[in-house]
């Protein structure tokens, strides 16, 4: 045994020369991800820089200490069993139900069918222009607190018609689709939002006073000549879907099945959404759309061939729909924690999964997760062959 161990180090050895700090990360999409070798300033592609990416690293070990005295009640980090895991990660699922729940019991005085802005073009120029970060609720109390009337006040005497919430990501999607609230695109869009000079405030989702404030006085230091926003891009959003017409369609053979994508697309995905989303229209399907992008084709025949905006990528929202049959879930960026773990949940549930990037293992797991039903197909014209 001494022997193994002693020819894997030697093995080891010049990768550690390289990596002396074990300064790597593969947590998403974007990675694997290595900052050994640069600057202190230097940051990985979702903004975090080396001392963040090791703290990262030992929060992961420190997890993995918690569960051996029970803190946790598995040690996730030992458990080298791709069914155990989805068993596990299937336990997820009954919160991301009581979440969207709980999520449209909020907003349902709110949600109606509308034509919802989509892109940095929901930037108002003669508005305070504030971009909420956050889980939706957090969002909702500063929806409220910005349009009080002592607010309203306040903006119009400092010279700005209003106060413009935009959000991005997933809950930005969900915010959309609840109340029509601008999103402005996936996460990757903060830092085209702030270039356009017109973010007066980022909320976090902590003191909406303080985020209202700091938005007026940047919109004082405003100059107009500098700002540059994108025409506006108008979907159809906040529809009620009428499950029954759908599933009468698909007994018909009006409507050939039901696709769902999950999330964002990722940088490395190589796939084209806006022809994968067209041509699965035009095949017949009825495409749902649960992430921070929006597509066309919401303009259709609901009970027919669309695409429909859902909000938010939780998977409690497919499982809430209420077909007769399961839809097959595109996930074109999957190693958000949540996604992927919803993902592994939604195979115990008997859904097909189509991933649209590299997965990063070995091939006796990526083709043990295959025969499960997470397939990897990184070509979107493969893709589309399956339907």
């Amino acid at each position: 045994m001494y022997e193994r161990i002693q020819k894997t180090i030697d093995i080891q050895r010049h990768v550690r020369d390289d990596l002396k700090n074990s300064l790597i990360c593969d947590s998403c999409d974007l990675g694997p991800c290595r900052l050994d070798d640069q600057d202190d300033d230097f940051l990985a592609p979702c903004g975090i820089n080396k001392e963040q990416l090791a703290l990262k690293n030992l929060a992961e070990k420190v997890a993995e200490g918690m569960s051996e005295y029970g803190v946790f009640k598995h040690n996730l980090t030992k458990i080298y069993d791709i069914d155990k895991l989805i068993d596990l990660s299937s336990k997820i699922l009954p919160k991301s139900i009581d979440y969207v729940k709980k999520i449209d019991a909020l907003f349902q005085e709110f949600r109606i069918p509308r034509m919802g802005c989509f892109g940095l073009g929901g930037l108002e120029r003669d508005e305070v222009n504030i971009c909420a970060i956050g889980p939706p609720d957090k969002i909702y109390d500063l929806i409220v607190d910005a349009h009080t009337d002592r607010n309203i006040k306040t903006i119009k005497e400092n010279g700005a018609k209003g106060i413009n919430i935009v959000s991005l990501g997933a809950p930005g999607a969900e915010i959309i689709f609840q109340t029509g609230i601008p999103c402005i695109g996936n996460s990757m869009a903060l830092e085209d939002s702030i270039r356009t000079g017109a973010i007066d405030s980022i909320h976090f989702g902590k003191r909406t006073d303080i985020s209202i404030q700091a938005g007026i006085e940047n919109f004082l230091k405003r100059k107009d000549e500098d700002l540059s926003l994108p025409r506006k891009q108008y979907f159809k959003t906040g529809l009620e879907v009428d499950i029954d017409a759908i599933n009468k369609s698909y007994r018909s053979g009006r409507v050939a099945g039901a696709v769902v994508i999950v999330g964002a697309k990722s940088m490395n995905c190589e796939w084209d959404m806006e022809e994968i989303v067209s041509k699965l229209v035009k095949r017949g399907y009825v495409v749902f759309v649960n992430g921070a992008h929006l597509y066309k084709g919401t303009e259709l025949d609901p009970s027919g061939p669309s695409v429909i905006h859902l909000g938010f990528c939780e998977y409690g929202k497919t499982l809430l729909l209420g077909l007769d049959f399961k839809p097959i879930l595109l996930l074109p960026g999957w190693k958000n924690a949540k996604l992927l773990t919803g993902a592994l949940a939604m195979l115990r549930e008997g859904y097909t999964v189509i991933n649209g990037n590299e997965v990063f293992g070995t091939e006796k797991m990526c083709q043990d997760l295959e025969d499960r039903g997470f397939n990897i197909i990184l070509d979107d014209k493969q893709v589309l062959s399956l339907f």
